[in-house]
């Protein structure tokens, strides 16, 4: 709705801009060419007028949420970021301008993220979601998956998670044997019973649906801890906890120090021993020549005005 008002302010600008081009075909002489021309000014003033407010409109809109970048063309450098603040505090999003750089990671102002795929495009650019309080970019799978595995499997954090993980490759198919430590062999219980063994299930075993929920999966989809998402892809617990691993920020430190040491020796070995910095010379030149401007005028009204 405000875009379509920023279109109509400025069609109605450039209307109003142009209005006395239908009549200049009236015009027989010069006295009637001033007549028109004075006659369509104030419709002139209005359509520049209206022109600048859907100009201003359209830029308080797109400018502020990073929409402006959708405007270039599709590039395999520049990286649109759907970035989210700290959860619960700040929970806007906005598009930052992103650049791909070396060793897959993504630089924004003043953030370096690592590029672990995923995403979604839009107008054909190849968008990223991250967050600020995580250092690599967050697939929406990834997303799904680590909200499904909280909900139904009482996972709060990722000790709780790699935890979980442990406990669920000890289950076996219910109702087969194996042989324990005395070389007895035992009969392996229902995949209920072997649920109620895990304490961090108690809560969940004690809700009838997300307990029927895991029971549903059976112990091979427990084993693995393997979800099958909005996609349509099945993802598994241990391909989620490489994918994390190999996410480290220890690229990041590594890329960060190299580009720092390669600035400095760069300005070390680049700059001119005898080279003067006039830079910070630059405010008290413009004083002396205001101080010396100042000066001339009083001397010249004291001695020489007339």
């Amino acid at each position: 709705m405000i875009f379509a008002l920023a279109v109509m302010f400025m069609c109605l600008g450039v209307m109003f801009m142009i209005s006395d081009f239908f009549f200049i075909f009236n015009v027989i002489n010069y006295e009637s060419f001033v007549a028109t021309y004075n006659m369509f000014m104030p419709l002139r003033f209005l359509g520049v007028v209206f022109f600048f407010i859907g100009l201003i409109v359209a830029a308080v809109r797109i400018q502020p949420n990073g929409l402006n970048l959708f405007m270039d063309m599709p590039s395999g450098n520049v990286v649109p970021l759907l970035h989210s603040r700290v959860r619960g505090k700040d929970p806007d999003a906005k598009f930052l301008k992103g650049k791909r750089i070396d060793l897959e990671v993504i630089r924004a102002k003043n953030k370096i993220f690592k590029d672990i795929g995923g995403g979604f495009r839009i107008a054909g650019h190849a968008c990223r979601r991250t967050y600020e309080t995580i250092s690599f970019t967050v697939p929406d799978w990834l997303s799904e998956y680590l909200h499904t595995v909280k909900e139904n499997f009482a996972v709060s954090d990722s000790d709780d998670f790699r935890e979980l993980r442990e406990k669920l490759l000890n289950l076996k198919e219910p109702g087969s044997f194996y042989n324990d430590e005395n070389d007895k062999m035992i009969r392996v219980g229902s995949l209920e019973s072997q649920l109620r063994e895990i304490k961090s299930l108690e809560s969940i075993l004690n809700d009838p649906v997300k307990k029927q929920y895991l029971l549903d999966m059976g112990w091979k989809k427990l084993r693995k801890l393997e979800l099958q998402l909005f996609d349509g892809v099945s993802h598994n617990g241990e391909e989620v906890e490489l994918l994390i691993d190999s996410a480290t920020p220890n690229e990041l430190d590594v890329l960060e120090r190299q580009t720092f040491i390669n600035e400095i020796t760069r300005e070390r070995n680049y700059k001119d021993p005898g080279q003067i910095d006039f830079a910070r010379y630059v405010p008290w030149i413009v004083f002396l020549i205001l101080g010396a401007t100042v000066a001339a005028i009083m001397l010249h009204g004291t001695f020489g005005g007339g």
